[in-house]
């Protein structure tokens, strides 16, 4: 599976990069096709907004696209969110 990382007002480390590389590989095992994932990190510049670190996936496979958003307080922890959102979604997906 292809897996593109991108950001907007913030710097991703290569550390992280790997991380979701690493991360989204176990999501062909759920679903059999995937062919790419598309990772975005944003910061929110907004000083009210506790959580300013979103991070959103776009998960394309042959018949399907499956979006999915997740914020916190870092971009580590938004892509975990991300991941086990990701992961029901699929296992409901897989289940029909």
């Amino acid at each position: 599976m292809n897996v593109l990382v991108s950001s907007k007002n913030v710097e991703v480390p290569t550390s992280l990069v790997r991380n979701a590389e690493e991360k989204l590989s176990h999501l062909g095992r759920l679903l059999g096709g995937l062919e790419r994932a598309e990772v975005r990190f944003v910061e929110e510049k907004n000083p009210r907004i506790s959580q300013k670190d979103s991070c959103n996936l776009k998960v394309v496979s042959r018949n399907k696209v499956i979006r999915v958003h997740g914020v916190a307080h870092d971009p580590a922890a938004a892509l975990d969110v991300v991941v086990n959102k990701a992961i029901h979604r699929l296992a409901k997906t897989k289940a029909h």
